[in-house]
């Protein structure tokens, strides 16, 4: 059976962090001040959601998930060098 409930928080949980991404992404391209601390999280954000979604890929091996996990976190330190974040 549907837990409703489950289904509800989730999408309250997603909208907020939707929110806050769009906050985020507002503020830069309005130019606004955004902090170090502020862009690391967005970035750690975005690589745990994408972690995420490769781990619930049900049509790919374990051994092509890792690869695709390897290589995004790989993409990802290297943003974060170049933000010097």
């Amino acid at each position: 059976m549907v837990d409703n409930k489950k289904i509800l928080l989730h999408n309250v949980e997603m909208a907020e962090h939707a929110n806050g991404a769009a906050q985020f992404l507002d503020a830069l391209f309005r130019g606004k001040y955004v902090t170090r601390e502020q862009a690391r999280e967005m970035a750690d954000y975005v690589l745990a959601q994408t972690k995420k979604n490769i781990e619930s890929n049900l049509f790919a091996t374990q051994e092509q998930k890792d690869a695709e996990m390897h290589r995004r976190e790989h993409l990802m330190r290297m943003m974060k060098n170049l933000m010097g974040l």
